[in-house]
């Protein structure tokens, strides 16, 4: 039924028209459903967050990553290589210095120390002194070195065989082997420990008044920070290292690594 029309305005009785889904013929009862829904539906969009929503919220709330481990310079790394090799030729000139063979030395061939055990070293000549021979049993052992932040680092040697010759010309083979020990070096911040010690072996010889080494070396080497943080570990070990030197060329010639995990590689 049309409302009737008083003033040009509609009164009631008069007929809400149906809408599909809504029984209700009251206007007021259709506008309050209307708001129902509105707010049901707002509300459900707010305890239903997006993906990217629930992935922010769960990515706040987890533990933050551990930061990455500690890794010792390349300094830090090369002193200690250099430490080492400091000490191999310490060795070597400290087992063949000032050693008098009689006739078998000249100024250029002197080895090992003027006395061995307190005695003379053991020269053996024939009867006018033209050709001699002379036995070595070296050892050098000087004192450990102190590290800056304590700790010490220390090296031995032994140099072991027999050189024949004269005056003129000098032949044999002297075996070498040195120690190089790192206990509880500190320095920069990280503390060095041999593991296992630094061993470098090989031949001394000598041939037409002319001196090679040939040499190998093994051993390796770990360094940490504790108690630093974050905590950081490298571990070191030589890689096919080899020493060569002659009094031809006065030079090394080395080859080999020593490599370290993390660090990188160290080429001799």
């Amino acid at each position: 039924m049309r409302g009737v029309a008083r003033n040009g305005l509609l009164t009631q009785p008069w007929a809400w028209p149906n809408v599909t889904g809504m029984t209700t013929t009251k206007p007021g009862l259709l506008l309050c459903s209307i708001c129902a829904l509105t707010l049901a539906s707002a509300c459900a969009s707010s305890t239903a967050p997006s993906d990217a929503t629930a992935a922010a919220i769960a990515a706040a709330a987890a533990p933050a990553p551990a930061p990455a481990p500690a890794v010792p310079s390349s300094s830090t790394i090369h002193n200690a290589i250099t430490t080492v090799l400091s000490g191999l030729t310490a060795a070597i000139n400290g087992t063949k210095s000032g050693k008098d063979a009689g006739p078998v030395s000249t100024e250029r061939f002197r080895f090992g120390p003027t006395l061995v055990n307190g005695k003379t070293p053991v020269t053996q000549c024939n009867a006018n002194g033209s050709a001699c021979t002379i036995d070595f049993n070296e050892t050098f052992s000087p004192p450990a070195t102190a590290c800056a932040d304590g700790g010490v680092s220390t090296t031995s040697a032994t140099l072991v065989g027999r050189i024949s010759g004269s005056s003129s010309s000098l032949s044999g083979t002297l075996n070498l082997n040195v120690q190089s020990v790192f206990a509880g070096c500190s320095a920069a911040g990280w503390i060095t420990n041999t593991n296992p010690p630094f061993t470098t072996r090989g031949d001394m010889t000598f041939f037409a008044n002319h001196t090679r080494l040939n040499l190998v070396m093994s051993g390796g080497m770990v360094l940490t920070n504790a108690p630093g943080f974050p905590n950081g570990r490298a571990a070191c070990v030589t890689n096919s290292a080899i020493l060569q030197w002659d009094d031809i060329t006065g030079n090394w010639a080395n080859s080999g690594s020593i490599d370290c995990t993390p660090g990188g590689s160290f080429k001799f």
